[in-house]
């Protein structure tokens, strides 16, 4: 738990995921500010290799396009995201 927890970009990446649908990695970058596109090719990986959280599904191979959605594991973790996104409104000061 603490794996998943404790990379700075999990919980965003989720969010961003459970919030809007199914995203290709484009997409996903582009609605993450100041995430890199190594780290976030990373941070999917582990979060469906690892975690069983999300899921990869090619939708085209020529051009390549893939998008990747949240399982029904990450969906039942849904309440515990948005409750650390509720919190985070509340209490952390952005910059």
């Amino acid at each position: 738990m603490a794996n998943l927890l404790g990379r700075k970009w999990h919980l965003v990446i989720l969010y961003q995921l459970l919030t809007e649908g199914a995203m290709g990695f484009g997409e996903l970058k582009g609605e993450i500010d100041h995430i890199s596109s190594k780290v976030l090719s990373d941070s999917l990986d582990r979060l469906e290799t690892e975690h069983e959280l999300v899921e990869r599904h090619i939708v085209s191979k020529k051009p390549v396009r893939v998008e990747y959605a949240v399982t029904d594991r990450g969906r039942d973790f849904a309440p515990i995201v948005d409750r650390i996104h509720e919190w985070g409104v509340e209490h952390v000061v952005r910059e």
